[in-house]
């Protein structure tokens, strides 16, 4: 008895716990469930969502009809109807029926009503289980908004798309008629917005204005300025008659504007591209008639040194057919001795991007130019420009001109090889002559004739050991004249300061004998008894337009003339006139012995 009755007390304990089980799960179920009599049709049970969906609690509704449920009377009967099949033939049925909350608030309501068995007996009870439908309908009602959003949405940009796909063909088959483009794109526009009856479009620029038919100007507009390049090209403007339209709704859309800019962009675009054309064209139509008729050679070189692009002067000058050139390049005409460094100087003109020089070119009937040429690489990629003249003419002149230089040079030495040689037997026959007078003032009077001559001597021996037919290095000159006339006197030491400075022959000869004249004299009358001193001869620039020669000695002095005084020396009036012949000036300065210095123009 003791087993069977814990036995008992476990069943009862397990079934205990299993409706506790079942009683929660009633409970928090998100459904209501409603336990009804099916007599009386009064609620037996009902779960807590009861009070979330319909507004009652638990309490309030055990115990009451299902009447304060349902909208009215009338739609409590109907229901009753429905549920009689369960309790006739206990079948379970599904339906969505409109519901009330105790607001008053209407609902949709999912119901499922089912009879309640044990052991295939029908008991007397029914199970009506309630889902509230308003989130799903709401949601629902989203969706379906949201797609007829997106329909429209769709709609409009197909509209959009068929206005770009159409402009878009009438632009790329655009090629000069700015005037039909535009025609065409106020007549399109207004059929790819929301509104095409109420809709107008057209393009007003300085000169000219197209319309969309039909077109008025209504309240709203939207306007997109066309510019091409730096000036303003017209005004696209798109009107809309917004009679009837709600308050609230914008005129435009959104897209609408988008696309009004996007065919903005287009327009300009093609406008300035076929401007760009037009301007490359008649540029091309210009350059085209400068490379045909231009007298030089100008050729057009891929990135292979390969022509592509021959003018009439080269066809003429080299002998061959534009198409022969076509084949060929600069190496298949290029002289030998050239070609071989060709490929160097082809490197090196890429990389620098121009190349200048002369390249000799052998034409088909042999004959040899050189062309004396500028090369502009990558006008184009890929594409470089070579400028060509045919200096052959040119280059025979220079050489003949060189031959005669030379021989001129040649010629001119030999003159002051043979002036020199003559100065020189001159003054060995002048100091031939004054040995043989026994008169010591006639033998001193031939001594200044023979040192001028002298001096003269040296500046061409300075010619011919420089090279140079016309100018002469003063200063070399004046060392060589001062050399000289140092051995005249050897108790007075000859000094000569003077700095770097080149002269013609014709003003050097002056120099030269200026300073013969003044070193003579010094050495002769500033030094009498054999006395010794200084001499200092000094060449220098005051500036650029201005040298100065002096001659100064440290020795007795000279007293200086004075106008309407005594007359000068022979030596003197010598110097005073060879300052002359070079626009210059004798002037006596002050200091210690004699001091005398010219100043002359370079």
């Amino acid at each position: 008895m003791s087993s069977q009755g814990e036995l008992l007390g476990n069943v009862l304990s397990n079934q205990r716990h299993t409706a506790e089980i079942l009683q929660v799960l009633f409970d928090t179920l998100d459904r209501v469930i409603l336990v009804i009599d099916p007599k009386t049709r009064t609620i037996r049970h009902a779960n807590q969502a009861i009070e979330a969906v319909f507004g009652y609690t638990p309490d309030q509704a055990v115990g009451s009809s299902t009447r304060f449920l349902h909208l009215d009377e009338q739609h409590y009967a109907e229901f009753g109807h429905l549920s009689e099949a369960v309790l006739d033939r206990g079948k379970t049925f599904k339906t969505h029926y409109q519901m009330r909350r105790s607001s008053g608030e209407s609902f949709p309501a999912e119901i499922t009503v089912s009879a309640i068995s044990r052991s295939g007996t029908w008991l007397d009870g029914v199970v009506s289980v309630v889902r509230d439908l308003s989130h799903q309908r709401r949601e629902e009602e989203l969706h379906r908004r949201n797609q007829e959003r997106l329909r429209a949405e769709n709609l409009e940009r197909e509209k959009e798309l068929r206005c770009l796909d159409d402009l878009s063909t009438a632009i790329s088959t655009f090629r000069n008629d700015a005037a039909g483009l535009l025609q065409q794109v106020v007549r399109r526009i207004p059929v790819a917005f929301q509104r095409p009856k109420s809709t107008f479009c057209r393009f007003r620029g300085p000169s000219a204005e197209y319309r969309s038919e039909p077109f008025r100007r209504a309240g709203s507009v939207l306007a997109r300025s066309l510019r091409v390049g730096d000036r303003e090209y017209g005004t696209l403007e798109v009107y809309l008659d917004g009679a009837g339209l709600p308050d609230h709704d914008a005129p435009f859309l959104p897209q609408e504007q988008k696309l009004l800019e996007v065919v903005g962009e287009r327009l300009e675009r093609a406008i300035e591209q076929q401007l760009d054309k037009q301007a490359l064209l008649e540029a091309s139509r210009k350059f085209s008639a400068v490379y045909e008729s231009a007298l030089d050679p100008i050729v057009i070189l891929d990135d292979q040194a390969r022509y592509v692009e021959v003018n009439q002067a080269t066809v003429n000058l080299s002998g061959y057919s534009r198409e022969e050139l076509l084949a060929m390049g600069p190496l298949d005409i290029m002289v030998a001795d050239q070609a071989k460094h060709f490929q160097k100087r082809w490197r090196e003109f890429r990389r620098r991007g121009w190349s200048t020089g002369e390249m000799g070119v052998c034409c088909r009937d042999g004959r040899i130019f050189t062309l004396e040429f500028h090369a502009v690489a990558d006008v184009l990629p890929g594409v470089h420009i070579s400028i060509n003249r045919n200096i052959t003419e040119r280059k025979q002149r220079q050489a003949q001109l060189e031959t005669a230089l030379h021989e001129r040079e040649i010629f001119l030495k030999e003159i002051h090889h043979r002036v020199k040689n003559n100065l020189q037997l001159v003054s060995s026959m002048l100091h031939l002559q004054a040995g043989a007078v026994e008169n010591e003032e006639i033998r001193k009077a031939f001594l200044p004739a023979q040192n001028r001559v002298r001096a003269i001597a040296l500046l061409y021996g300075q010619l011919l050991q420089s090279g140079q037919m016309a100018d002469v290095q003063l200063d070399s000159y004046l060392r060589a004249v001062t050399d000289t006339l140092a051995t005249l006197n050897l108790q007075v030491d000859v000094r000569l300061q003077a700095e770097p400075v080149k002269l013609h022959i014709d003003r050097a000869i002056p120099c030269g004998l200026i300073v013969n004249e003044l070193v003579t004299n010094s050495l002769e009358h500033a030094f009498p008894g054999g006395r010794g001193g200084t001499v200092t001869v000094r060449l220098r620039r005051s500036s650029a337009a201005q040298l100065i020669l002096s001659v100064q000695d440290n020795g007795v002095g000279l007293s200086q003339p004075r106008p309407g005084g005594e007359k000068l020396s022979l030596g003197m009036e010598l110097v005073n006139a060879l300052a002359a012949q070079l626009d210059g000036s004798v002037a006596f300065a002050g200091g210690e012995g004699t001091h005398v210095e010219v100043r002359f123009p370079p």
